[in-house]
């Protein structure tokens, strides 16, 4: 005699029926061959990435090649019914993987970023280290031993235990600060035994991620000081780690793949860590494009 079947444990209906539909959701609209977008759901979606993206395209980093990528993406995966929301959540988790993966970097750089928490600290860093390096009156030695006296620590020897050859750089925000989402930015790179660097960056924030404006930034990349040129995507995380900082990493555009229910993605390159000093409020959770200029100062770090 066969055995009667079970009855279902209470609630594996419902579950079912819930991750049915959550996969449903996901796949292809009705009414798309395919899956793919009608015109007037593709004019729809660069409406609204062209409203995201505007002050991104209309800054100096507008004609880079990593926009126009992320462009394109953006605009297929919301006329095929994805979202901004998505991609921003899949840049927090990658981030957030990142973080965990360099924590012990995380934990000096935020011992370094905590010593510019004086708006003194930063003031003397801004005018006795990195505005004379910008203008070409210090040498990569002096910059950096100017750097570690306005410190009071031997900044790159503290960092360089937890990641070897990368490089730091110690950034400070632009007198005027972040002004409608669009954050300027100046500092020192270098590492040990490699050219030292000045570098200039603008940040722009995207859709409602504008996070407090940085006063201050501790940053880490793997690479050497003057590969530090170039566009970057960073996520910030907020204040979830050290009260009154914020942690972050950000990541390259490299092209474009398809996740497993066929929506376009970025294939994100890796780009670096960092902590930020908040310029007032809470730091929160942002989004931003990053362009950054790097120019050579003259001899290495010892």
């Amino acid at each position: 005699m066969k055995s009667m079947p079970r009855p279902a444990a209470p609630g594996l209906k419902k579950a079912a029926r819930e991750a049915v539909g959550h996969l449903k959701s996901r796949l292809p609209l009705p009414g798309r061959p395919g899956g793919d977008p009608s015109p007037a759901e593709l004019a729809a979606a660069r409406v609204e990435v062209n409203g995201l993206l505007g002050r991104v395209k209309q800054s100096r980093m507008g004609g880079r090649r990593e926009v126009a990528l992320l462009e394109e993406c953006l605009v297929e995966r919301i006329a095929r019914g994805g979202s901004f929301e998505d991609f921003a959540a899949d840049l927090r988790r990658r981030a957030e993987a990142e973080v965990a993966r360099h924590r012990a970097l995380i934990d000096r750089l935020a011992g370094l970023a905590g010593a510019l928490r004086p708006p003194g600290v930063r003031q003397r860093l801004r005018h006795e280290v990195i505005m004379p390096a910008g203008a070409g009156r210090l040498t990569g030695q002096e910059a950096w031993d100017a750097a570690d006296a306005v410190m009071g620590r031997r900044v790159l020897r503290e960092a360089e235990p937890a990641a070897p050859a990368w490089s730091l750089v110690l950034g400070v925000s632009a007198e005027a600060g972040a002004v409608l989402g669009v954050e300027g930015s100046r500092g020192l790179s270098g590492a040990r035994h490699r050219n030292v660097c000045v570098v200039d960056s603008l940040t722009v924030a995207v859709g409602l991620y504008a996070g407090v404006a940085a006063a201050a930034k501790v940053s880490a990349s793997p690479c050497a000081p003057q590969d530090l040129d170039g566009f970057a995507v960073c996520c910030g995380l907020g204040g979830t780690l050290y009260v009154g900082l914020g942690v972050g990493a950000g990541f390259v555009p490299m092209g474009i793949i398809k996740d497993p229910m066929g929506l376009p993605m970025i294939d994100w390159r890796f780009d670096g860590v960092s902590v930020a000093v908040s310029g007032g409020g809470e730091i929160q959770v942002s989004i931003g494009f990053e362009y950054s200029i790097v120019t050579n100062l003259r001899g290495q770090v010892a």
